[in-house]
């Protein structure tokens, strides 16, 4: 097959190698494009799953924070009923030992009194 010359800068006109040159050239630059925008989109669906992930993380936290406010007033409030259970205790000892003391006080005077009366 035989090249046929034709005027350049006419359109669709020129040699086969120069038509096919230009396909070429145009394909090429119609990829780049597809591939520019591609890029893009890749871009921005990185960013849009980074801002998701930074939300859902700052979500995390914010609930972790929370269950730990929770879990430290709950804690507190544990703490605040085993002293006052203890202080309970405590004062209840003291007066069953005040109470005992009592009876054995009031035993031994009665005890006392009965021995007088027998010594005498």
């Amino acid at each position: 097959m035989s090249d046929v010359t034709e005027p350049a800068g006419t359109p669709g006109r020129g040699t086969d190698a120069e038509r096919t040159e230009a396909a070429l050239s145009d394909a090429t630059a119609q990829a780049q494009t597809e591939a520019e925008a591609a890029l893009h989109r890749s871009e921005d669906a990185a960013a849009e799953a980074k801002r998701a992930a930074e939300a859902q993380a700052a979500e995390a936290l914010a609930r972790a924070s929370v269950d730990g406010e929770r879990a430290s007033l709950a804690a507190r409030s544990a703490a605040s009923a085993a002293t006052e259970a203890k202080d309970r205790a405590t004062d209840a000892a003291s007066h069953a030992a005040q109470a005992a003391s009592a009876d054995a006080q009031a035993a031994a005077d009665e005890t006392t009194a009965i021995a007088r009366e027998a010594a005498e």
